[in-house]
């Protein structure tokens, strides 16, 4: 059988990218950038990788082609822009955009494994 994916021929044998290969990408940018900000050159710069990946703020561009993102300090979860969208005769249809800020939801103090939705 043969796939195609636009123009393009697929090798029916290969391994197509699953669904996160952008948020991997975009993990590796922001590592990246932790270590040049912390200046880490070992195991011994952890603490302050970590500190320098706390907060931090990461703009749409080459490295972040999913959007401006940012990496909550208290528990390293990163929240991004949403679209709700759905699919209709194999076409996709943006609904709504969703900005960063507005899926941001803050932690329940009495239960670190619980949230609460604002």
């Amino acid at each position: 059988m043969t796939r195609w994916r636009g123009s393009r021929k697929v090798d029916p044998t290969a391994t197509l990218p699953d669904r996160y290969v952008q948020s991997n990408f975009e993990a590796m940018n922001a590592l990246k950038l932790g270590m040049e900000k912390s200046g880490f050159r070992g195991r011994e710069d952890t603490p302050k990788l970590i500190e320098a990946l706390e907060g931090l703020e990461m703009k749409e561009g080459d490295d972040f082609p999913q959007g401006d993102k940012t990496l909550r300090k208290e528990d390293h979860q990163a929240f991004i822009r949403e679209f709700i969208f759905d699919v209709h005769e194999g076409k996709y249809r943006i609904l709504e955009v969703i900005p960063k800020e507005k899926t941001v939801f803050r932690r329940n103090a009495n239960s670190p494994d619980r949230v609460v939705v604002k």
